[in-house]
């Protein structure tokens, strides 16, 4: 019945992230003046690299967190989060300060996907203390998730915010 919960909770979560990203996608597509071609060749590039990471490939990703054109932060988001990248994890968290839905939803799936004990601490410190509430609840969705795949107990911070939930490993 909790996981149930817990699942309806993260659709309803990323149904609402997915609303307000695509109308800010629209805007910025617009003030952009609908220039996509150079850009789409880069995304394309971004999510290529993503698929064999290194410390090279981390070297070059992690400065397009910054990148002024968002759907490049977004690519380079997700293209980090791979299984055991302790390296971005810092860099993932910092780029949370950046207003854009999609961006922050692509930080919090990459940590989740990273999946070492310092990108949960980040999606349980984020879920306790950052001031959106909705990105906090998108937060310990992917921390609870991530700890019932490990099979281990929350953190002290997100536990005290959820103790009714039972955390159990998910096979």
């Amino acid at each position: 019945e909790a996981g149930r919960r817990l699942l309806v909770r993260r659709s309803v979560v990323r149904h609402s992230l997915r609303r307000q990203a695509s109308a800010r996608s629209l805007e910025h597509e617009t003030l952009r003046g609908g220039h996509a071609s150079q850009g789409a060749d880069l995304l394309a590039v971004i999510r290529a690299v993503g698929a064999h990471p290194s410390a090279g490939v981390n070297a070059h990703l992690v400065p397009l967190l910054a990148d002024r054109d968002l759907a490049i932060a977004t690519a380079a988001a997700g293209a980090l989060g791979t299984p055991g990248n302790v390296e971005v994890v810092r860099p993932l968290t910092a780029s949370l300060r950046r207003d854009d839905a999609l961006l922050q939803a692509a930080v919090l799936r990459s940590l989740a996907r990273i999946g070492t004990q310092s990108a949960r601490q980040a999606l349980e410190l984020v879920a306790a203390r950052h001031p959106d509430p909705l990105l906090r609840a998108t937060a310990e969705a992917e921390a609870i998730i991530l700890a019932r795949r490990q099979g281990t107990t929350l953190g002290v911070m997100l536990g005290a915010n959820a103790p009714d939930v039972a955390v159990a490993p998910v096979n």
